[in-house]
C-alpha cells in the first residue's frame, strides 16, 4: 500500500544469494506493483556493489547502464538500530512528466497530432472504421 503522497515502505530481511541451474543468484528483493486487482509491474532490486551482480543472468540481460543503475539499491544502517538494521530507498516511476521544447511543444508525440492540427480528422475519426 502507498500513502497519499505515493510512499511506500515493507520490512523484509537482507537478501542472500542462492543456486539457480548451475550458478547463483545475487541478492535480490522482487516488487510487484499492482492496480485494482492487475499486475502492472514486476521488477527487482539488487544490492549496488554486490560481488556477484555481475555474474548474475538477469542483471546481465539489462544492457542499458541506466536501466542497470535503476535497479541498484544501497543498504545504508537504520540509525539507532539496536538490532543492526539497515534501509534503503527503491524509488518506483510508472510514468513520466512530459517536457515541453524551447517552442512550447510537448516532446515525445503527446498531444494533438499534426493532421489534428491542420483540421483534419484522424484516420480512425467518424465515419472510419478504426486502423488494424
Amino acid at each position: 500500500m502507498a500513502d497519499s503522497k505515493g510512499q511506500y515502505y515493507f520490512r523484509t530481511i537482507k537478501p542472500v544469494p542462492y543456486r539457480a541451474g548451475r550458478g547463483f543468484r545475487t541478492p535480490h528483493i522482487h516488487v510487484a506493483v499492482s492496480k485494482n486487482g492487475q499486475r502492472i509491474l514486476t521488477t527487482q532490486l539488487l544490492i549496488n556493489g554486490h560481488e556477484l551482480n555481475a555474474e548474475d543472468g538477469v542483471f546481465r540481460q539489462i544492457r542499458d547502464p541506466q536501466l542497470r543503475q535503476s535497479i541498484l539499491v544501497d543498504f545504508k544502517p537504520l540509525p539507532d538500530s539496536k538490532l543492526g538494521e539497515l534501509a534503503a530507498n527503491f524509488d518506483i516511476i510508472l510514468g513520466k512528466t512530459a517536457e515541453e521544447n524551447e517552442e512550447g511543444n510537448i516532446k515525445g508525440g503527446i498531444g494533438k497530432s499534426e493532421l489534428m492540427r491542420e483540421g483534419r480528422p484522424p484516420r480512425n475519426g467518424p465515419g472510419r472504421p478504426p486502423q488494424n
